[in-house]
């Protein structure tokens, strides 16, 4: 479980740095791009079609939203153990 963890937050961090690497603005939102990068991996991996309700871009900024609330909350209870 904590291996998948660190897969998934690595996988994160790589797509936002890809980011910053390509030359993104500094006041360009982060969360936008890498949405849509999360959007279009999801779209090649799962074998189903999310169909017209759910694109795949607004799939990926709401996974991004996820995962910062995740990585929030996983800091926050990090925080109050020590």
């Amino acid at each position: 479980m904590n291996m998948s963890r660190n897969l998934f937050i690595s996988s994160i961090l790589l797509l936002i740095s890809g980011h910053a690497i390509a030359g993104g603005a500094l006041g360009t939102p982060v969360g936008i791009p890498v949405g849509i990068q999360l959007g279009q991996a999801l779209g090649n991996i799962l074998p189903i079609a999310l169909g017209s309700a759910l694109p795949v871009t607004i799939g990926g900024v709401l996974g991004i939203g996820a995962v910062s609330l995740a990585v929030g909350i996983h800091l926050v209870k990090r925080k109050k153990k020590h």
